[in-house]
């Protein structure tokens, strides 16, 4: 399953809030232009269209975007597995923000789009619409409206990117809370969004073992080294006109 879908321009107003807040002291509103996002994290289905390409995954070209980049690349020549790799509509994890930005600059070369991670603002603003909502799909919590491990619940794993159509964001925009942390384009340090350096890059969402509520709202920002693997991150793409 793959869709766009459109984001109006608009204000969001991002927050100290979450495991780490990086340069954010205290709130700070942005504007924000029109964009799209795609309706769901990208799966393993789709990745693996990268991995299988003759000029995708085995083309080093796509890390040459910073140095540390490439010397990840020439480390990794084998991608990790997802985790349940056997079900293709599930979110693709076990990948690097490196990895990540090698998938979009990719993707935008086979389509001709400008594909890319979406910055934080424009993140928090696909997931909480005009009205600064807590959830996506508003201010009161439904434990049937996103996959996580808030009591009573708990999950064991991430779903398929399909299963909560209830709990989509005011703009139909699905997984916004809990299933997988999305990796971002912005540095969580200075709130840089270019290509090279940077230490921690900004992951939003929450994700399926999350058993804290506070930690599945859409105002949450934590964060990660670029070339982390873990079985709970993934991501989204936006794409501009």
């Amino acid at each position: 399953p793959f869709e766009w879908c459109v984001v109006p321009a608009g204000k969001v107003t991002l927050e100290p809030h979450g495991y780490r807040t990086g340069y954010l002291k205290f709130p700070l509103t942005f504007e924000v232009p029109e964009f799209e996002i795609s309706r769901f994290p990208i799966t393993n289905a789709q990745f693996d269209a990268f991995v299988s390409s003759e000029d995708g995954w085995c083309d080093r070209s796509w890390w040459d975007f910073s140095q540390n980049a490439k010397i990840w690349r020439e480390e990794n020549d084998t991608p990790a597995p997802g985790r349940l790799a056997e079900c293709g509509n599930c979110p693709r994890t076990n990948l690097s923000w490196y990895s990540a930005i090698a998938f979009a600059l990719w993707l935008s070369a086979k389509t001709g789009e400008d594909v890319m991670l979406p910055n934080e603002q424009q993140w928090q603003r696909a997931a909480q619409g005009d009205d600064g909502r807590i959830y996506p799909w508003g201010d009161k919590w439904d434990g049937n409206l996103c996959n996580h491990s808030v009591a009573p619940y708990t999950s064991q794993n991430t779903s398929t990117v399909t299963h909560y159509y209830e709990g989509a964001s005011p703009f139909g925009v699905l997984d916004m809370s809990g299933n997988v942390w999305e990796w971002c384009l912005t540095d969580i340090n200075t709130g840089n969004v270019q290509l090279a350096g940077a230490n921690f890059r900004v992951l939003r969402g929450g994700a399926f073992y999350v058993n804290d509520l506070e930690y599945i709202q859409t105002t949450v920002r934590n964060g990660n080294i670029p070339s982390s693997q873990n079985e709970v991150s993934g991501f989204r793409l936006v794409r501009f006109s």
